[in-house]
């Protein structure tokens, strides 16, 4: 809940504007936020909206419209709170900000209320029937004492993308895995649109309904996934099995030697961009370049901005509706990079990052899946 009592409260008062929660920490200080890039305005920067928060508090900001386009144009990316000199928690009051103005009926759009009422009446952000999911009739069930319990995710579950990949790549390890049963949906989007209180309730069964799953670990497809069952749900109580993200246990299988891949050269050179959940929220950079620079023949390049300084591709924290011209500006300007470099193709390991930029690049740019790529690879 937005209120000086929070732990983010000194932050709120102390800031002193200086931007850094904008650029990365290089000379050049190159943009890390996609709003305040776009819109040139402080407000629009994770250390303006606490300046907005801090008004509201103090009854200076009234909230409305026009509070909640500042507060609603954001990709929930992260990149604030990780360039931030004194490391305060940004994504926090931000959250608590839009969860203020939901709270007082807020919405930025009609999408913005839909996206919210659909998770917590249809159990995914479209609204999409839970019966008209993915194939995945052939799947097994977790059973206590498997290795793995797949949790999909409402992307995977409803939409696939990484599944088809991550389901050869298991196969290809032997590893024991199961499909969660009428899975729920992780709440993510719940909390990064506002709904906070509804968010803690689904992560409080959700947390009982995982533990008594009676797996070890549960291997999460989406980045967003990953870092709210690993990251956002210590708030909610304790998650007994270990949350793994596809690129690490790929990484896992590959040092295990489970997994190797075709001595063929695959002969091209790619551009790995970081999701943000995966990058930032669970400080993963290197497990999916560990395991992409063991395919014989990949060659990987660098963007200019990279690991933690990533930007987000446009996709993050289900804006696409919301605030589409923002989002659209992230992804023209993440591609725009990654084709400075030459490289002849991009590799994600999100499957949101993934389509969002095959349909902004269009026929400029060859977008590859991580789990995809390495499942193609495999011996």
């Amino acid at each position: 809940m937005l209120s000086r009592d929070a732990d983010y409260a000194f932050y709120l008062y102390t800031c002193n504007r200086c931007r850094g929660c904008t650029a990365d920490r290089t000379p050049e200080m190159r943009p890390v936020c996609a709003a305040f890039a776009k819109f040139g305005f402080f407000s629009y920067s994770g250390g303006g909206k606490g300046y907005v928060s801090q008004g509201i508090l103090e009854g200076k900001v009234k909230p409305s419209e026009e509070t909640l386009q500042v507060a609603m144009n954001c990709l929930t990316c992260g990149a604030c709170a990780h360039m931030c000199p004194p490391g305060f928690e940004t994504i926090s009051f931000i959250r608590d900000l839009r969860d203020h103005l939901v709270r007082r009926g807020l919405y930025l759009n009609a999408a913005h209320r839909q996206a919210i009422e659909n998770v917590i009446e249809r159990g995914n952000p479209w609204g999409m029937v839970q019966g008209k999911s993915v194939p995945r009739h052939e799947l097994p069930v977790v059973e206590e004492g498997m290795e793995l319990a797949l949790f999909m995710g409402c992307r995977e579950r409803l939409k696939g993308g990484s599944l088809e990949g991550a389901i050869k790549i298991l196969d290809a390890a032997g590893v024991s895995y199961g499909i969660i049963p009428n899975e729920p949906c992780c709440g993510a989007p719940l909390l990064d649109l506002g709904n906070k209180s509804a968010f803690e309730g689904l992560a409080e069964f959700n947390i009982e309904r995982l533990n008594s799953l009676g797996a070890e670990r549960l291997l999460a497809l989406c980045p967003h996934c990953a870092s709210t069952l690993a990251v956002e749900y210590l708030n909610c109580g304790d998650l007994t099995p270990e949350v793994v993200a596809l690129p690490q246990l790929v990484h896992e299988f590959l040092e295990d030697g489970r997994i190797e891949f075709r001595e063929e050269e695959l002969s091209l050179t790619a551009t790995y961009h970081d999701p943000c959940h995966l990058g930032r929220f669970m400080d993963e950079y290197d497990a999916p370049r560990d395991a992409l620079g063991q395919i014989p023949g990949l060659e990987i390049v660098e963007m200019e901005r990279t690991r933690e300084s990533a930007l987000c591709c446009g996709a993050g924290g289900w804006m696409e509706s919301i605030v589409p011209g923002l989002a659209a500006f992230a992804g023209r300007e993440r591609l725009r990079e990654a084709r400075a470099t030459g490289a002849e193709a991009l590799i994600t390991a999100c499957s949101y990052c993934t389509d969002f930029m095959r349909r902004m690049a269009g026929k400029n740019t060859r977008v590859l899946n991580f789990a995809d790529l390495v499942a193609e690879r495999l011996k």
